[in-house]
């Protein structure tokens, strides 16, 4: 049996706020999906990763990802897809 590789996107609202010396990172969304660090674009970089792994945890699960799906892409077929870069101009 062939399995079909799948390209999933999701909308990953970000609320970034500055305590001290630390960038905090949560997603309003999905209590899980948070992280920490020195920079702005380190914080969200990581929170990106920390999504990126629970969704597969929640997939391995059977979990809701409790994130809205923008797109699926099929890796049997051409595809193309956008990927935000963020660069934090503070």
């Amino acid at each position: 049996m062939r399995k079909t590789a799948h390209v999933d996107e999701y909308e990953l609202p970000l609320e970034v706020k500055k305590e001290g010396k630390w960038f905090i990172a949560a997603c309003p969304k999905w209590r899980d999906c948070y992280a920490q660090a020195e920079t702005a674009d380190e914080v969200i970089s990581e929170a990106a990763s920390v999504a990126k792994t629970l969704i597969e945890v929640y997939r391995e699960k059977g979990l809701k990802v409790p994130l809205d799906l923008k797109k699926r892409a099929d890796f049997s077929k051409a595809f193309s897809f956008r990927t935000p870069i963020i660069v934090p101009s503070l």
